[in-house]
């Protein structure tokens, strides 16, 4: 009966094609869930910034640099929230940037529980620059040596239910690429 099950599971989602996207390392963001989830924005006891600006085998050609800045404020009046943020991501011969415009919109329940909900717009651009290539085989056919840049609309959404004891939240990014036939959003 498993052997069934698992092969009934193989089979129906076999044919299935997933795309996924390429954003800046994890481990740089953890500490600004914002670049995932819009609605963590809502915060309502302070203005917040961010920033983190990281250059990994400083003195390699082509090394990692990532660059996070975020700034963010709640309007009680409004019950809502404004931020502005930018991630740029250089690794070898691709870079790419990704400025945004968020909003949240915050339902207090009471003192210690919340309900947000969160829109990110903005732009993506990435480029890859196969001029860079330094190829054991020179012009190798499967190889691109030519300069490739996209720029093209981005959008974020976002919930979260915030307590004194839990946070729980649920988001998807780049909304606007998702089934786009383009590779420049997938690794």
């Amino acid at each position: 009966s498993k052997v069934l099950f698992i092969a009934v599971v193989i089979s129906l989602t076999a044919g299935w094609k997933v795309p996924a996207q390429s954003d800046i390392e994890k481990t740089k963001h953890l500490n600004n869930r914002a670049n995932y989830n819009p609605a963590i924005i809502a915060r309502t006891d302070y203005l917040y910034l961010f920033s983190n600006v990281r250059h990994q085998w400083t003195g390699v050609d082509g090394s990692p640099k990532v660059l996070n800045v975020q700034a963010s404020e709640y309007f009680h009046n409004l019950r809502s929230a404004f931020g502005v943020s930018l991630v740029g991501d250089k690794i070898g011969i691709t870079r790419s940037y990704n400025p945004m415009l968020s909003y949240a919109y915050r339902i207090a329940i009471d003192d210690d529980f919340s309900f947000s909900m969160g829109l990110s717009l903005g732009m993506f651009y990435r480029s890859v620059d196969g001029s860079l290539f330094e190829a054991e085989i020179i012009n190798d056919p499967s190889l691109r040596y030519s300069k490739e840049e996209i720029f093209q609309p981005d959008a974020n959404v976002g919930v979260e239910f915030l307590s004194p004891y839990l946070i729980l939240g649920l988001s998807s990014t780049h909304l606007l690429s998702i089934g786009s036939a383009d590779p420049s959003f997938q690794n």
